[in-house]
């Protein structure tokens, strides 16, 4: 999806996969049982605040449809009361 699109990044809710995909050649098949409901590839422009605070209302939650992503990392910090 991330290079079909030509996007810097990718988002899709974990909530819509429902298997894995094996490293190899990909048929149709494995991928319809892995995605198998009707979506959409969407782009859009967000900003960098804006995918932070997306990410951080997700992890605060602990909503089970965290985002599955490309294209960027997420590093931990820890922050101390001192």
């Amino acid at each position: 999806m991330l290079a079909d699109t030509g996007a810097d990044i990718a988002l899709i809710s974990s909530g819509i996969i429902s298997g894995s995909i094996p490293a190899g050649p990909i048929s149709f098949g494995t991928l319809y049982n892995a995605l198998p409901y009707d979506n959409y590839i969407v782009t859009t422009k967000i900003t960098g605040a804006e995918l932070k605070k997306l990410l951080n209302t997700h992890m605060l939650l602990g909503d089970s449809s965290f985002p599955q992503f490309a294209g960027f990392e997420i590093v931990a910090q820890k922050y101390l009361n001192d």
